[in-house]
C-alpha cells in the first residue's frame, strides 16, 4: 500500500507542476500532454528502486515509456501553432468564477487521480520480485505492442487526413477508420489490456483487468466518444457512417 501512496504523491506533485506551467503558457490543454508523460514518470519512479529488475520488468518499462513518449509527443506536436483546445475554452467560459482553482482541481488534480487508478498494474508489477516468465507474459507483450502500433497507425492516418484543407469540414473513414470509428481508442484499450496481463502472469487475478475496463468507461462515456460524436454528428454523411461502423471494435467482414 505504501508504494501506491508514494506513487499518488508523485503524480499529484507532477500534476501541480504541470498546472503551474499551464498557467504560465495560458493553455490548460497542456494536461493532455501530461496524461501521457505521467505514466512514464510513474513507471520510472517504481522501476528505479528495483536493484535487480527482471527482463520482463524491463520490457514493461520500455513498452510504457514508448507509449508515454509517443502519445505526449503526438499531442504536443499537434498543439504547435494552434490555440488552446476548444474543450478547455468551453470549460473556462462555463465556470465564470474561481477559474484558476477549478482548472487546478477539475482538470489537473482529477486527471492525477485517474492516472493513478489506471497505473495500478504498473505499480504492482514493478514492486514484485523473483518474477517468472509464463505464457501470459508473452501474451502481455503481444497485446501491449499490438495496441501501441494500432493506435499509432490510427493517429498517423488521421493526422495525414486533417492536413488536407479540403477535409476540414468532413471526417475520416478510410484506413483503420473504415473498420471502426475510433481505432485509436481501440488500440488504447488493447494496450492497457496487455499492461494488465503483466501482473496477471504472476498471479492469475482477474481484478487487474479493471484497468482496460476503467479506460473503456472513460473513453466511451466521459472524455472521448461523447465529445467527438457531438462534434462530428453535424457533418454530412456521418450519421450513415456511424450506423454501419462500430465505435471501437473493428468490423473486419
Amino acid at each position: 500500500m505504501q508504494i501506491y501512496l508514494k506513487s499518488l504523491a508523485l503524480i499529484l506533485i507532477f500534476e501541480t507542476i504541470l498546472f503551474i506551467v499551464a498557467c504560465f503558457v495560458k493553455r490548460n490543454d497542456l494536461a493532455d500532454v501530461g496524461w501521457g508523460l505521467g505514466f512514464g514518470v510513474v513507471a520510472i519512479f517504481n522501476f528505479v528502486p528495483n536493484t535487480e529488475p527482471t527482463h520482463m520488468q524491463k520490457v514493461l518499462l520500455i513498452v510504457v515509456l514508448a507509449w508515454s513518449l509517443r502519445l505526449a509527443g503526438y499531442l504536443g506536436f499537434r498543439m504547435i501553432g494552434k490555440s488552446e483546445d476548444q474543450r478547455y475554452q468551453d470549460m473556462r467560459a462555463g465556470w465564470k468564477s474561481l477559474v484558476t482553482l477549478k482548472s487546478f482541481l477539475y482538470i489537473f488534480i482529477l486527471q492525477g487521480f485517474l492516472l493513478w487508478i489506471l497505473a495500478g498494474p504498473i505499480i504492482y508489477y514493478f514492486s514484485e520480485e523473483n518474477l517468472v516468465v509464463s505464457n501470459l507474459s508473452w501474451l502481455a507483450i503481444f497485446f501491449s505492442l499490438f495496441g501501441l502500433v494500432y493506435e499509432s497507425i490510427a493517429d498517423l492516418q488521421k493526422s495525414a487526413f486533417k492536413k488536407i484543407k479540403a477535409n476540414s469540414s468532413t471526417f475520416i473513414q478510410t484506413g483503420l477508420f473504415k473498420y471502426s470509428r475510433y481505432p485509436q481508442y481501440f488500440g488504447e484499450i488493447i494496450f492497457w489490456t496487455g499492461v494488465a496481463l503483466f501482473p496477471m502472469s504472476i498471479n492469475i487475478y482477474l481484478g487487474f483487468l479493471y484497468a482496460p475496463i476503467f479506460l473503456f468507461i472513460l473513453l466511451r462515456f466521459v472524455s472521448g466518444v461523447p465529445l467527438l460524436e457531438k462534434k462530428y454528428i453535424t457533418r454530412t454523411g456521418y450519421s450513415n457512417y456511424a450506423t454501419k461502423t462500430p465505435l471501437f471494435f473493428p468490423r473486419i467482414f
